[in-house]
């Protein structure tokens, strides 16, 4: 019978507003209070430890960068890069108010790979350990980056969304429609098939369904997804993958959606309550149906031990 694993992952980054442009000026509240009052004691209360990919910027910040150094103990810390904010060719000296949407993959693949082994010395100066686990901004990575990943030590890459793909702002495709469910080892030479490589792809659960000959993407993902349609994307990959030895769930959101105004999703402190009851609601259904919270380096190390 197959063990449930889910991973709850948070992309962490400095505040937005409702267009999903940076807040004006650039300020950090979905980090300094968010996290340690509203995401913290609702994990604690389930024995989660969720995955926090951190953006340049909140790493950069030095408030922001003691709390994840104060809970580092209760949570996996991860690189999340969105392009504009590091060099090589750092897209503005000053974010406040702007849209900070480039592609990594829209860069030359040196300067990618720049952009990432710089936010990997940032991360490893800041907390004194390499990361492991990365996830890219706007979900942009494709085989340079991948290989990129392989070359700086990392383990883990959570950025594919089965079933969808995405434009970038030069008008670049990112077609991950026909990556994999569930966890698969990979390499840059075919990074939608399962090869032996040296990295676990761990994608985020999103399943596609149709309704009234229509195509929907369902997310496990609050305010993407309501409760019974993540009820919807969790029951698909136990009915779908049930000869498995692990089924993978993959949960996501920002860090921003957690106050009010800081993200198109939660506009009131109405919308936070009710955006929490949810992630609550889901997660006391995680329990009850004895699905197991693991973070994404240990999916791997158990992934790594059936490979052997």
């Amino acid at each position: 019978m197959a063990k449930i694993l889910m991973s709850v992952t948070i992309d962490t980054e400095c505040d937005k507003s409702p267009d999903w442009s940076n807040s004006n000026p650039l300020s950090f509240k979905s980090i300094l209070d968010g996290v340690p009052n509203k995401l913290q004691p609702l994990f604690q209360t389930y024995g989660i430890k969720p995955t926090y990919f951190l953006s340049p910027e909140v790493i950069q910040d030095k408030d922001s960068a003691r709390i994840f150094q104060s809970i580092q103990e209760e949570c996996e810390l991860g690189t999340h890069l969105h392009a504009d904010f590091i060099e090589p060719m750092k897209t503005a000296d000053n974010f406040d108010g702007m849209h900070s949407d480039a592609f990594q993959t829209e860069f030359s693949p040196s300067i990618e790979f720049q952009k990432l082994d710089n936010l990997t010395s940032l991360f490893k100066s800041t907390f004194n350990f390499d990361p492991m686990v990365f996830r890219a901004g706007r979900y942009a990575a494709n085989q340079h980056t991948i290989k990129s990943l392989i070359k700086l030590g990392y383990k883990v890459d959570s950025s594919f969304t089965p079933h969808l793909k995405w434009i970038g702002p030069n008008g670049s495709v990112i077609n991950h429609e026909i990556a994999p469910e569930q966890p698969y080892f990979t390499d840059e030479k075919d990074i939608y098939n399962d090869n032996n490589g040296e990295i676990l792809e761990i994608p985020i659960s999103i399943i596609k369904t149709r309704k009234f000959f229509r195509t929907k993407h369902l997310w496990l993902r609050p305010k993407f997804s309501s409760f019974s349609e993540m009820k919807q994307v969790i029951t698909s990959a136990i009915e779908k993958f049930s000869n498995y030895e692990y089924i993978v769930l993959v949960m996501m959101f920002h860090s921003q959606e957690v106050i009010p105004n800081a993200s198109p999703y939660t506009k009131t402190d109405l919308d936070v309550e009710n955006y929490l009851k949810l992630l609550n609601k889901t997660f006391e259904y995680a329990q009850k149906n004895d699905i197991h919270f693991a973070t994404l380096l240990e999916i791997y190390l158990l992934f790594k031990n059936i490979r052997k």
